[in-house]
């Protein structure tokens, strides 16, 4: 019983939570009194959102053990958490639930769906905002595309108000689609940080300056992009401070004071060389702004020296997914050469619609800027690679065997995500510890085993794969022998799973043994979540019969010796 519950506690550090279920369920059939099997049975069934089981098993637990002790505080702690989760999708009047089943009321019903003090800090007097009902609709239905006639809408025109206390630009107002715009600024992209940081919401005119000019960034790029890591290299950008440390050194004196000022005419502006220096990656998360202040904080600014690759799944879930995305499209705005950002599953409309930021995003702006996120996001390339030795993708590998990074190189990303093919297992499979290829839990592309890696990495001439995807208990996990590691960056992931999140810094040519550097969770405002629970239960439940009904067909289809297809 002692060792297969010890050997759960390994899975469970690992992500391996169905492994951790079975090892435990196995320990109890020994010993129903085993504590750590309770508890671990318990972690388990939550990191696969079987919460009313979890309850039972912490519930279970806490009769062993003395009451006040650490161990029952702990546990209470844990059925608090798992009781909040079930109250919620017992809630028939949550507030959400319009929403989320893909109704749309008028801005007032909307506003009613924030908290008092969250409304507060988003108003200021905006003319500008059309949304709702008033939006202008188009065909296909919401799931399919884009719902407004957003590409024909001329945001030049936009005026800011007086009232607006937000980062600004030169932005000049005018009728002409064409008229020439100034560049983003650090100093502008400071300032809108701190004002996110603040609780206060960005101009819409801005909030579309920077989504339509990032779009021409990414447009051009390849689905797998190539990256130089430690190299030498010149380029001409404004001084820069990727020093840690001080909500960003003060934010650089207050937008203009000290060494980080961003102004393009500025006559400070020197020629940055690159020799050997530093590249950090970052996994997922989640809507979680205040914990990506705090990756700035600890690992320094995006930047010529300090350049950062963002491994997907930006938004939904956390309740601050528009400040978060629209923070790293800033920085990918502003240093294109040096922030590289990749599409993860929940770059999605479908996964946007049931996590949150659809309903976060039209609550805060319209329907029109949700649909020009959704654009934004299917011109995120797919893959990166590093130096020719290291592949990053959101999720792992695939069912065919013999892919090759040209194949992935040329894949059509500017879609939704399909449910079958490369780009579908690019961004959702996962990897497993026994050979070969099995089935996802998920419901939609494949786990993968040890020998799949090392087979794709040699074919491919490469040394590492980088993923994301999957929660870790240390924010990062090396597996199948060192030759793939899991990183995930939203520590305490909605804030209940206690994880530590993580990043990956590689330094100098160094390129297969990279630093890690975790942290965990700062303090953020507590902000109602934009997803329904209920909802999100029921895609699990149909998802459960799936598998199920699988599960059968492949006992039959073993039965008859036929091949299994997944």
């Amino acid at each position: 019983s002692q060792i297969l519950s010890s050997r759960a506690a390994c899975f469970l550090r690992q992500g391996r939570y169905t492994q951790a279920l079975e090892d435990t369920t196995r320990s109890l059939m020994l010993n129903q009194k085993n504590l750590k099997a309770l508890y671990r049975r318990g972690i388990a069934n939550m990191r696969m959102e079987n919460y009313e089981q979890a309850m039972e098993d912490f519930t279970t637990a806490k009769k062993f053990i003395d009451s006040g002790s650490g161990v029952d505080r702990d546990l209470s702690t844990r059925i608090g958490e798992c009781q909040a989760v079930i109250d919620m999708m017992a809630n028939h009047n949550n507030a959400f639930d319009a929403t989320m089943m893909g109704t749309q009321g008028n801005n007032e019903e909307e506003d009613e769906n924030l908290e008092d003090d969250e409304m507060n800090a988003y108003n200021y007097e905006d003319n500008n905002v059309e949304g709702g009902d008033d939006t202008p609709r188009i065909s296909p239905p919401p799931e399919m595309g884009p719902t407004t006639d957003y590409l024909n809408f001329n945001w030049r025109e936009l005026e800011v108000e007086a009232s607006y206390d937000g980062p600004t630009l030169p932005l000049p107002r005018t009728s002409d689609p064409h008229a020439p715009l100034p560049k983003i600024t650090l100093e502008f992209v400071l300032h809108m940080v701190a004002h996110f940081k603040g609780r206060r919401k960005l101009h819409r005119k801005y909030m579309w300056f920077i989504l339509t000019e990032v779009l021409k960034v990414l447009q051009p790029l390849p689905s797998l992009v190539h990256v130089k890591v430690g190299y030498n290299r010149q380029d001409e950008y404004p001084p820069h401070s990727s020093t840690p440390g001080g909500f960003f050194q003060g934010l650089a004196r207050q937008f203009t004071g000290g060494s980080s000022s961003g102004r393009d005419n500025d006559p400070r502006t020197r020629r940055v060389t690159v020799r050997n220096g530093t590249f950090s990656i970052c996994g997922d998360t989640h809507g979680q702004f205040y914990d990506l202040v705090n990756i700035f904080e600890i690992n320094g600014l995006p930047g010529p020296e300090n350049p950062y690759l963002f491994n997907g799944d930006f938004v939904d879930r956390g309740p601050f997914s528009l400040e978060t995305v629209t923070t790293l499209l800033a920085f990918k705005l502003l240093y294109p050469e040096y922030v590289h950002l990749l599409r993860g599953n929940h770059e999605s409309r479908v996964m946007n619609n049931l996590y949150g930021f659809e309903a976060e995003v039209k609550a805060k702006y319209t329907a029109m800027e949700f649909d020009l996120f959704e654009e934004v996001f299917q011109a995120l390339p797919l893959a990166a690679v590093l130096e020719h030795q290291v592949l990053v993708v959101h999720g792992g590998l695939f069912t065919r065997q013999n892919v090759t990074l040209d194949e992935i190189a040329r894949v059509d990303r500017f879609r939704e995500i399909p449910d079958t093919g490369i780009m579908c297992e690019l961004l959702w499979s996962d990897p497993k510890l026994s050979i070969g290829i099995g089935r996802s839990l998920r419901g939609v592309a494949c786990n993968f085993g040890p020998d799949i890696t090392e087979n794709f990495l040699t074919r491919n001439k490469l040394k590492l794969l980088v993923r994301s995807h999957e929660v870790r208990d240390e924010g990062y996990s090396w597996e199948h022998g060192r030759r793939l590691i899991t990183v995930f960056s939203a520590p305490n992931y909605c804030g209940m799973m206690r994880n530590q999140g993580a990043i990956l810094r590689f330094q100098g040519q160094q390129i297969s043994s990279p630093d890690i550097v975790q942290f965990s969770a700062v303090e953020a405002p507590k902000v109602a979540p934009y997803f329904d629970i209920k909802n999100i239960m029921r895609v699990i439940s149909a998802q459960q019969q799936r598998n199920q009904q699988l599960e059968q067909a492949e006992e039959q289809q073993q039965q008859n010796s036929q091949p299994i297809k997944y």
